[in-house]
């Protein structure tokens, strides 16, 4: 991680993919690059320079064999989708895209099965020129598979959606965790068949929806409670940096109404590692499709863990390696597998 804080996400498509890049520009004033390197350094890697020319944000399809400036793609290949200042006016954000095969012999090929390494760096200026020594950073990703495609809305579907009241601020600190009371409608037994994120807050690292065992009756953006799962033990969807929409396949659905599955806990990870002031929770959560045509397959979710008291987890000083072993045993299993 650089000195700027650099948020990045993805997502693909069977050719493309897209990457969605924000960051603070109180800090990173200038232009911001990234790009695939094989090595995890700038010899060898491509670079996509996000900069404003005449006032006009753009990105720049750039690479280099050596550690010198990038120089300029003959062929621009990285395409700006969307930019946008968000957060009251502290938080840049942007979304390029590129073909994993390009064709293209200045550019670094991605490959969708493989672990990809990716660098970054900003200038405090708009002016392309060196970062410095500390202006910069690495990081590691992997894709997922392509995700099946949106469902078209038919007459036996209804739409929920599971929002983070918009009514509080996130706090200037590095970890935040908010929750909300959600519930399913009561009127008829169906099935969910495709979850959608909806983002609208450039600090959230993750969201998940539990299902619970009654209502709690939390109003968010609340602290979430510390004895949360045992009300809540078993997970609905979540979503992270870098994961899409969840679409099931057709065969595929998870009950909820009356009967099965009525109340949930939506529960958001907001990141704030620069401790940023001023950002509301937003509007964020979840937006569910449910269908009354009962699908084959009823799909559950069950979470295997164990229980650690504290001061017991913890990997002794000077050990290359620790392995901490446990086990569910059987009169657990046969009650919910």
């Amino acid at each position: 991680r650089p000195e700027a804080d650099i948020n990045l996400w993805w997502r693909r498509t069977e050719e493309r993919v897209e990457f969605g890049i924000a960051w603070d520009n109180s800090i990173a004033q200038g232009w911001v690059g990234f790009g695939p390197s094989s090595g995890a350094a700038m010899k060898g890697a491509d670079e996509w320079i996000l900069r404003q020319v005449e006032g006009t944000w753009i990105v720049e399809d750039r690479h280099s064999r050596e550690f010198r400036q990038p120089t300029m793609d003959r062929m621009q290949d990285v395409r700006l989708d969307e930019f946008s200042v968000v957060g009251g006016g502290s938080i840049n954000r942007a979304i390029v895209s590129r073909n994993f095969k390009t064709c293209d012999s200045e550019d670094t090929e991605i490959n969708p099965d493989l672990p990809l390494q990716l660098i970054v760096a900003f200038g405090r200026t708009q002016e392309f020129t060196y970062h410095g020594p500390t202006n910069r950073g690495n990081q590691e990703i992997s894709f997922f598979v392509a995700p099946l495609p949106l469902i078209t809305a038919s007459p036996s579907h209804t739409i929920i959606e599971f929002l983070m009241p918009d009514g509080g601020e996130v706090p200037p600190q590095d970890t935040t965790y908010f929750c909300h009371s959600v519930s399913f409608p009561s009127d008829l037994p169906r099935q969910a068949i495709q979850m959608e994120p909806i983002l609208d807050n450039p600090l959230v690292h993750h969201m998940l929806v539990y299902i619970c065992l009654a209502p709690l009756g939390i109003q968010g953006p609340s602290k979430c409670p510390d004895d949360r799962f045992l009300f809540c033990p078993s997970a609905f969807t979540a979503w992270a940096r870098g994961v899409g929409s969840t679409t099931l396949p057709e065969n595929l659905g998870i009950s909820v109404g009356p009967g099965t599955r009525l109340y949930g806990l939506l529960e958001i990870h907001y990141d704030n590692p620069r401790l940023l002031s001023g950002i509301t929770s937003g509007n964020v959560g979840f937006k569910v499709t449910l269908t009354e045509e009962r699908r084959d397959i009823d799909l559950g979710a069950v979470a295997v863990s164990a229980y650690l008291a504290p001061d017991t987890f913890y990997v002794p000083p000077g050990e290359e390696q620790y392995l901490l072993q446990s086990e569910c045993p059987s009169s657990c299993t046969q009650q919910h597998i």
